[in-house]
């Protein structure tokens, strides 16, 4: 499986046809949509090769829901990506750093639990204040 990556990763970096975009007033290499979904492949991948981390259940949601991908370029083709899965109770992230897609790029899993309830910051807190009686 691991070969099959290799590949494919190869190829697209020797293609040499990269899609541009203007981010922030600078233009960065990007990936493709083929290429992200390459990313998010190689996220159940990792998913995959770490079952421990996961009850069964959360593994085969994360395996059978499409996540959101987050980007953020600070070069060509490289920067930050978060693959995201937002479950029942939390979210699982694997997150990329570095240039995408290459031998070296590093990755992170972790899960956060999502917030229990919503604070409506609407109304202004009352403070009580103890008033000395004399």
């Amino acid at each position: 499986m691991r070969i099959f990556f290799l590949t494919v990763f190869t190829a697209f970096l020797l293609c040499g046809c990269y899609e541009t975009a203007m981010i922030n007033g600078q233009r960065f290499r990007v990936l493709s949509e083929r290429e992200e979904k390459t990313l998010v492949l190689l996220a159940k991948d990792s998913l995959k090769n770490s079952p421990k981390t996961l009850s069964p259940r959360d593994h085969y949601a994360c395996m059978t829901t499409e996540p959101k991908l987050e980007i953020k370029y600070m070069a060509d083709r490289s920067g930050q990506a978060k693959v995201i899965w937002t479950l029942d109770d939390k979210r699982v992230v694997i997150g990329f750093a570095g240039e995408f897609l290459a031998r070296d790029m590093q990755w992170i899993m972790y899960t956060e639990p999502l917030p229990t309830a919503i604070v409506d910051g609407r109304e202004p807190l009352q403070r009580r204040v103890k008033r000395d009686r004399h």
